[in-house]
């Protein structure tokens, strides 16, 4: 055998250096895994730190995920296919607004159930934020039309209400945005300078896209509409079209016979052919109403409902444009 004292020497030398790099190794290791465990740590202190913010519908959700970015987490209560009137708000929904640190609404009437989620939540009160307040009266366009009182149907009576569609309008567009910033500004102060970048670069986008909508128009001398539902008063100002009658003269009441005789001899008049609808409003009662109209049924979307994406308000501002430049050469 060739076993000598010498090998074992020699063993256990090789043996202490095996350990020694072992230990050499380990020790990188365990602080290179200690901070990555701090780093762990730390971005769910941040993600935890965010504001929870639910909008109710999809312009509001552009908006306001543009001044976010990465600083806050934004939701939207109705999904990119629900409309906002007449939403039937549910308890799971009063669950989801109970959980946020910021509620961003329109105001002027449209989210009808707001009124019942505050009577069951009166603290919700301070995290509500309205993107319309600061529109003087002279900006505000009111809904005017003849109701009758129940049980009495030769009594009528005018109502007038503020017509809520302001978010077809990218001026106003950017007066909610300054809404919005501000609330999240003080709902986070640490992040305001985020914000109010974030803010500055959306507000630059609107400037342009009102002045592509405004440019793209400018030519166009057939400015005379009719729109099925009376959505479009504050975009029509803003670019000098004239809304000349719209079909739906109530909300969500259908015409008379009456009212869609004048309405039918009113675009003879004028030689107006086409009946502007919301997107996905080609009903039967639409076709048969514009059939009688003689007209062609036309989709201009009223962006009430879209694609939860932020550049998603800007994407349907131009289809817009890009229809009413085909329909009024």
């Amino acid at each position: 055998m060739f076993w000598t004292g010498a090998v074992p020497e020699a063993w256990h030398s090789v043996s202490a250096f095996r350990s020694g790099r072992r230990a050499s190794m380990v020790e990188p290791l365990q602080r290179l895994a200690f901070i990555a465990v701090l780093c762990w740590a730390a971005s769910l202190h941040s993600a935890e730190r965010l504001p929870r913010v639910m909008t109710s519908f999809f312009p509001l959700y552009c908006w306001t995920a543009n001044i976010a970015g990465h600083d806050a987490q934004v939701e939207c209560l109705l999904s990119s296919r629900a409309e906002p009137h007449d939403y039937a708000f549910t308890p799971g929904d009063a669950r989801r607004l109970h959980d946020a640190d910021l509620i961003v609404v329109n105001g002027l009437g449209l989210e009808a159930w707001m009124p019942k989620f505050l009577r069951s939540s009166l603290a919700a009160q301070e995290r509500i934020v309205v993107a319309t307040p600061g529109m003087d009266q002279s900006t505000a366009v009111s809904e005017h039309y003849h109701e009758h009182r129940h049980g009495d149907h030769n009594d009528e009576t005018q109502t007038s209400h503020a017509n809520p569609h302001v978010w077809l309008d990218p001026v106003l567009a950017a007066h909610g945005v300054s809404n919005i910033l501000k609330a999240l500004q003080r709902t986070h102060p640490g992040r305001a300078t985020a914000y109010g970048s974030n803010a500055q670069i959306y507000a630059a986008k609107l400037v342009q896209l009102d002045r592509d909508i405004r440019d793209g128009l400018a030519a166009i001398t057939n400015r005379t509409v009719v729109t099925y539902h009376d959505a479009f008063p504050y975009f029509a100002r803003r670019y000098g079209l004239e809304i000349a009658g719209t079909v739906e003269e109530v909300p969500e009441v259908n015409p008379t016979p009456k009212y869609l005789a004048r309405l039918s001899g009113m675009m003879r008049e004028r030689n107006i052919r086409v009946v502007f609808i919301a997107a996905g409003g080609r009903t039967r009662l639409a076709e048969r109403i514009a059939a009688d109209l003689r007209a062609e049924l036309v989709e201009l979307d009223t962006l009430e409902t879209g694609p939860l994406r932020p550049a998603a308000y800007e994407e349907r501002m131009r289809h817009n444009l890009s229809v009413l430049q085909k329909q009024l050469r």
